[in-house]
């Protein structure tokens, strides 16, 4: 054969160049972020969730829905309230017109101390408290709805980086294949076996694959930098992970755990319960609010009086309004609205979840069987191109033909690539779906919640 399928030295050459100036690409963009050893899926998804801003977001959220709890709670405890005034008051009666001290201002004190402990109000408290408690469930489930996102977000990145580096290598391969080649041409041409057609073609073949290797680099950056967005990390070094366990055998398990687990689901379940407890919480302003009140006052100096007078006393009082304009209707028909708003919310989430299966599950069945052809394909383009090889050096090939064959090499070996890393992104897309991506990943809350509290603290008040 009158040349080698790949010069080993410049191929060597090409990619210690094409590392380094990556490499140093990589740290022009991201100059604050230290480059990490080799890492692992679950390290990529872990620094995700450990750093991630959404997640310390929803974090305070998740505190905010139990101050509220709290709150509501707060109704069914006394209430102890100390009233105080002092001022100056002229007063008018039989005994001030007696003796002729209309119109005259004297000092007044009034203090008050008032327990009050909530009898009934129409169920307004407890249901104040169950609207918190599902507030709470939303909370969390939104939390939870988030951390799998990011992590399939996360896994996409790492694959996604991954790949890409597979295919500028691959890109790379490629140029050097044509180098070699144009050398051949060049040295064929001078012998006079070739001709300057063969040589110009393959400088043309050479330089086309040189802009797909510059665009495979383009791609590699962008992916980059989505890895380091998510992670804040820039990795040196990337494990290639397998196909997770727990995939769904078939596409009605996987649509039936989903509608049984998708935190998407679990949180809109919640809205709808929340919804309901208001309902009844805006439905108790119709009823009277019945309370026991024990109070002690003391007044100085009041209306005529010349002296203080001291009252306590115990009492059960109920209120009731009996007409406020129609808002306490208003209010329980606004709370249906949002009752069934909430409701129809989950019908459409549950819908378009049933599509989003049926579509990932297409995908990946699909990514298989592409996966499965395309290395059938690259094992007979490979035997395709060493044949055109030893048919040119004898004049039954053209040089077109080999080019062309090691072009349709170059592209089933990048189509291979993908399909196989499509396979493992399809896998984790139905463990996402299924609310099991984290756990597929033996990833569990403790493991990045002490991160995610601490940079969302509960501030208490000075």
């Amino acid at each position: 054969m009158f040349f080698s399928l790949f010069s080993k030295h410049t191929k060597e050459r090409l990619r210690t160049a094409a590392a380094g100036s990556a490499l140093l690409a990589c740290v022009a963009f991201f100059p604050a972020a230290a480059l990490a050893d080799e890492a692992s899926l679950r390290d990529t998804v872990l620094t995700t969730l450990r750093q991630h801003p959404q997640l310390q977001q929803l974090q305070q959220g998740k505190q905010a829905a139990e101050q509220d709890h709290k709150q509501a709670r707060g109704g069914f405890f006394p209430r102890l309230d100390a009233s105080a005034q002092y001022g100056t008051e002229a007063y008018s009666d039989a005994a001030t017109r007696r003796a002729q001290q209309d119109g005259h201002f004297t000092d007044r004190m009034d203090a008050a101390l008032t327990a009050t402990q909530m009898l009934w109000d129409g169920h307004a408290t407890s249901s104040s408290v169950a609207a918190a408690e599902a507030g709470m469930r939303l909370a969390d489930s939104q939390f939870v709805d988030a951390a799998d996102s990011l992590g399939l977000d996360a896994v996409i990145a790492h694959i996604g980086v991954l790949r890409q580096r597979l295919l500028v290598e691959l890109a790379q391969d490629n140029v050097v294949q044509h180098q070699d080649i144009l050398a051949s041409m060049e040295e064929r041409e001078q012998l006079g076996a070739g001709s300057l057609a063969d040589v110009t073609q393959t400088r043309g073949r050479l330089a086309r694959s040189m802009t797909t290797l510059s665009a495979t680099r383009s791609d590699l950056n962008v992916l980059t930098a989505n890895y380091y967005r998510l992670t804040g990390q820039v990795p040196q070094n990337l494990e290639e992970p397998g196909l997770p366990d727990g995939v769904p055998h078939d596409v009605d398990a996987a649509a039936e755990k989903t509608l049984e687990n998708n935190p998407k689901i679990v949180t809109l379940l919640a809205e709808v319960d929340r919804a309901v407890q208001n309902i009844r919480r805006n439905e108790a302003n119709y009823y009277p609010e019945f309370n026991l009140k024990a109070s002690s006052g003391f007044t100085q100096n009041a209306e005529s009086s010349t002296t203080y007078t001291k009252k306590d006393q115990v009492m059960v009082t109920m209120d009731w309004n009996l007409f406020k304009g129609g808002s306490d209707v208003a209010g329980v028909r606004a709370a249906r609205a949002r009752k069934s708003a909430a409701e129809l919310g989950l019908r459409d989430t549950r819908d378009a979840l049933m599509e989003e299966v049926l579509a990932s599950w297409s995908l990946y069945e699909a990514a298989k069987e592409q996966a499965a052809l395309y290395e059938q394909a690259v094992e007979f383009n490979r035997q395709t191109r060493d044949m055109y090889l030893q048919q040119f050096t004898v004049g039954q090939r053209s040089l077109l033909d080999v080019l062309d064959a090691e072009n349709e090499l170059f592209n089933t070996q990048g189509q291979l690539i993908t399909a196989r890393m499509n396979v493992v992104v399809g896998g984790f897309r139905l463990l996402a779906l299924n609310g099991d991506i984290l756990s597929a990943l033996n990833i569990d809350k403790k493991d990045y919640m002490d991160a995610v509290a601490a940079a969302a603290p509960v501030k208490e008040l000075e």
